[in-house]
């Protein structure tokens, strides 16, 4: 079928990590010392240990493949997030009143306003607000409705703390 794109890389890898799990099993059993004299445990490293290093040479080399020719479409994923009425925003908007409500108090009025959200097929950023009356807490939300762009955590620090360590090996 001409019209697919096989995902031929990540089916290896998920390959090649079925047999370096089974060979990781064989590595305790290497480290054994047999009584007065090996019993056979160092030539079973001769076979498993170059293998395991093969393997995860294979498993890096298609991964380069993937991350190289991996293409994202911004507008597509954000169509794919937006899909679901800002749903996967929720635990966001939780955790930005949770300070100011209490945990519970966050989860239950996200959680009521996320319900409705999905009955009456509309936004969370548009119902929020709405159960945010009913629980008399309408002052404590935030000004700006969290995005999902906004929503990476730490992701870039530790993306630049992880490239400075690599320059710094160089």
């Amino acid at each position: 079928m001409p019209q697919k794109v096989n995902p031929i890389s990540s089916e290896l890898m998920i390959g090649i990590s079925v047999v370096a799990g089974a060979l990781t099993s064989t590595l305790p059993r290497l480290q054994e010392s047999g009584h007065e004299r090996a019993a056979g445990e160092w030539q079973g490293e001769w076979l498993v240990i170059p293998t395991l290093a093969n393997l995860a040479g294979a498993a890096l080399d298609e991964a380069i493949v993937v991350a190289e020719g991996m293409r994202v479409n911004t507008d597509r994923m954000s169509s794919n997030l937006a899909f679901d009425g800002g749903l996967i925003m929720a635990e966001a908007q939780m955790i930005q009143l949770a300070p100011a409500l209490g945990r519970e108090k966050a989860h239950d009025l996200v959680y009521e306003a996320s319900t409705k959200a999905r009955e009456e097929h509309t936004t969370l950023e548009e119902v929020l607000p709405i159960i945010a009356v009913q629980y008399g807490v309408e002052d404590l939300l935030p000004k700006n409705f969290a995005q999902p762009a906004d929503y990476v955590g730490e992701a870039q620090s530790m993306v630049n703390a992880a490239v400075a360590a690599w320059n710094a090996q160089l």
